[in-house]
């Protein structure tokens, strides 16, 4: 039996600028078929910390594989300027890639 490939990027933020009681930002771009960050954790309601954990799932994560860290931060942050407007830039970063990891394939 196989599994899906999940992988999931932390942007740390010097601010809250999302509610900070929300479980779960949803996104879905309309213009496309693909689903990029569809799902974001609030770490903010969980731990206090100003970050957030974006998902990418199945398609999507093996084609954001091969893209640098920044291309996958830029395309991250494009979705959270699509849904809030001007935010402030990340302070720092965490980032899965579990399908360059030779650990795990």
């Amino acid at each position: 039996m196989g599994a899906g490939l999940l992988d999931k990027l932390v942007l740390e933020f010097p601010t809250v600028f999302w509610d900070k009681d929300v479980d779960l930002i949803e996104y879905s771009d309309t213009t496309s078929e693909s689903v990029y960050w569809s799902g974001t954790l609030n770490l903010y309601k969980y731990f206090g910390l100003n970050a957030l954990m974006m998902f990418n799932i199945g398609d999507e994560a093996i084609e954001y594989s091969e893209l640098t860290d920044q291309e996958v931060i830029d395309s991250a942050m494009k979705v959270l300027k699509n849904i809030y407007g001007e935010i402030p830039g990340h302070i720092n970063y965490l980032r899965s890639n579990w399908l360059q990891d030779e650990e795990t394939f």
